[in-house]
């Protein structure tokens, strides 16, 4: 019997097709039934159905996103869509991905069964068997072989049961005889770019997949963060093609961007080795010949070490000292100890990968933590991006130009989070002045104040103080004047003035202004007749 899978977001129509069908009397098994068009995709694999009745408009993806979709990973079961609209480009998409038949409600039992007939033969016409899913043999290996690599690079597979067996179980996959894991590791010897990057790294992919299928019996290319892995497997250690055939190939492609280069490191399969394992070592090879001026190519290296220790270069005493300038935030000592300790390595023999992403690794964890004392609200990003920095630094084939560049984001994120601290401590000075700017006609106290900016008001004086130079007494008396002044020019009277800026005693406020300003209010008024 052909397996089925029926799809729409209406429960109530899901119910009518099943009761107006005679499935049994067309040979059909209904499998599946999907409430959305993203159900309906992940249903796809998992029933392996050899007809698809799917409404058009769904939530998720459009009956025609998923007649698209299917398309795409290799699915050739038959499709009749069904709809209330009768929108000509809806038909006319459909016709182009090839639709078995397009059916308009409301659903009547013989367009529907007549759509399904015509599915059947078609079905038939192609000599499917009903035992095999609406996939052919071809596509069923490429949809596996997609599928691996999405999970692999997703991180939806454990690392513990990734073993040839495994991948040859569940994906097809054979990787028998001599398997080999090459890792690609990307330098740049001129200003780094991310997007250059990327787009370097397509372009070897294309080229490693190319030339993969005549030099491997099997092969798998994943690209990680780290650079690019290919898993590749021949019947023979004697059928394995030469290493620097394949560095000359990769490096020839790259020859179309200046200042780009890339290493390769290589790791043979040991029996059941987990090829996290297997990777591992071939990762940790390609970093070997990082600081390697004669750029050979490395193979069976250890795993590398994520610490290392740096010390017997840049001792304690200066990693004390760097320390300290991070903490009180001194970004010309900070950029100058990093730079010196980097150099440091760079003329020892323990210019390492391990030794100097370990000494790299430190910097960055020890400044985000001296910058975690400070406070300086949510809208300052404190920390340096150490996944991403870690990154960048490890495609740096030059230790001192490593330096320099840590140095320079370093000494850059210590003066903003600088600028952030000093506009937090000029945060509630700010709010008090605004306080004052929009109540100044009202009686205003420095507990008021302090109550409304969260702070005590002994602190706030003194922090207010210290910011303006004045007491909180004087700044208001010194707003109310200025807006007094500007009234009587405008030709109010004294008492309107006094008033307007919250003096209700007018002999008071004569005197006041009289104190401040040097002359009465009315003599200043004829000041400005």
């Amino acid at each position: 019997m052909y397996r089925v899978l029926l799809c729409d977001d209406e429960i109530h129509v899901c119910q009518l097709v099943q009761y107006l069908v005679d499935w049994d009397a067309l040979g059909l098994e209904l499998v599946g039934i999907a409430n959305s068009g993203v159900e309906a995709f992940e249903m796809l694999t998992a029933c392996s159905p050899h007809i698809v009745i799917s409404d058009i408009r769904m939530s998720g993806y459009s009956g025609i996103d998923l007649l698209e979709k299917a398309r795409e990973r290799g699915f050739h079961c038959r499709f009749v869509l069904i709809s209330g609209y009768r929108e000509f480009e809806y038909a006319q998409k459909a016709i182009q991905l090839g639709v078995t038949d397009y059916v308009v409600k409301p659903l009547k039992k013989n367009d529907l069964e007549t759509a399904l007939r015509k599915a059947i033969a078609e079905l038939a016409e192609q000599s499917v068997d009903p035992a095999e899913g609406g996939v052919s043999e071809i596509d069923r290996v490429k949809h596996d072989r997609e599928r691996l690599l999405a999970d692999w690079q997703g991180g939806a597979l454990e690392d513990d049961r990734l073993t040839r067996t495994y991948l040859a179980e569940q994906y097809a996959v054979d990787l028998s005889g001599t398997c080999c894991a090459l890792a690609w590791h990307f330098l740049c010897y001129s200003t780094f770019s991310e997007e250059t990057l990327r787009l370097l790294e397509g372009k070897v992919c294309t080229y490693l997949d190319a030339q993969a299928d005549e030099w491997f019996r099997e092969h798998l290319l994943l690209r990680q963060d780290s650079g690019l892995l290919l898993l590749c497997a021949c019947d023979t250690a004697e059928g394995m093609p030469g290493l620097r055939l394949m560095l000359d190939g990769c490096r020839a492609v790259l020859a179309i961007c200046s200042g780009w280069d890339v290493s390769l490191g290589a790791a043979f399969l040991h029996g059941e080795e987990t090829f996290d394992r297997l990777f591992a070592r071939a990762e940790s090879a390609a970093y070997e010949q990082l600081f390697d001026p004669a750029h050979s190519i490395h193979k069976e290296a250890a795993a590398l070490r994520t610490e290392a220790d740096f010390h017997t270069v840049v001792d304690f005493d200066a990693c004390g000292r760097l320390s300290a300038a991070m903490q009180i935030l001194d970004s010309v000592t900070v950029r100058t100890e990093i730079e010196s300790g980097f150099s440091a390595l760079a003329r020892s023999d323990a210019a390492q990968a391990a030794a100097v992403f370990g000494y790299a690794g430190w910097v960055i964890g020890t400044m985000n933590h001296a910058l975690s004392a400070f406070d300086i609200g949510a809208d300052v990003t404190r920390y340096l991006d150490r996944p991403v920095l870690e990154r960048e630094l490890r495609h740096i084939p030059d230790v001192p130009r490593i330096g320099r560049r840590l140095g320079e984001v370093a000494a850059a994120q210590i003066e903003t989070v600088r600028e952030a601290v000093r506009s937090a401590e000029n945060r509630p000075i700010r709010q008090v002045k605004e306080l004052v700017a929009a109540h100044y006609m009202e009686p205003l106290s420095l507990n008021q104040v302090a109550a409304a900016v969260d702070l005590n008001p002994v602190y706030l004086s003194v922090l207010f103080k210290k910011e303006t130079g004045t007491n909180f007494k004087d700044y208001l008396t010194g707003v109310r004047i200025e807006t007094a002044k500007a009234l009587l020019r405008d030709g109010e009277s004294m008492l309107t003035a006094a008033e307007k800026v919250g003096y209700k005693d007018a002999k008071y406020f004569s005197k006041l202004f009289t104190r401040v300003v040097g002359v009465n209010p009315t003599q200043y008024k004829k000041l400005y007749l």
